[in-house]
């Protein structure tokens, strides 16, 4: 994998010159609704996005126009499966895995 690939989104749109208006308003919330990471998109590895970008241009096939083909070509992937933890104890670990009433706040109005 390129090096490339570790540089944060954030970094990504400096180095492209996009504005932060156009990054806070446009830029992270699509990208935020696609992966759904919320808040942290901005230190989101550029490398999912790209990989977002190759799938498109496979979605469109023939039917991409050649600024498409041109823009979305840049990098080469290849169908794979990949299985980072499938131990459910470690899930419940280290992350929320179900509802803790515990973790929720007290309303502030009435109903």
């Amino acid at each position: 994998m390129p090096t490339a690939g570790i540089i944060p989104i954030r970094i990504i749109h400096r180095i492209f010159f996009l504005s932060k208006g156009f990054s806070n308003k446009m830029g992270y919330p699509l990208i935020a609704q696609f992966l759904g990471t919320g808040n942290q998109i901005a230190n989101v590895s550029c490398t999912i996005l790209e990989r977002l970008l190759d799938e498109a241009r496979n979605l469109l096939g023939k039917t991409a126009t050649m600024e498409e083909r041109y823009g979305l070509g840049g990098a080469n992937f290849f169908d794979d499966i990949t299985i980072i933890h499938s131990d459910s104890n470690y899930f419940r670990k280290h992350y929320e895995a179900s509802f803790d009433p515990e973790l929720c706040a007290e309303p502030r109005s009435k109903a």
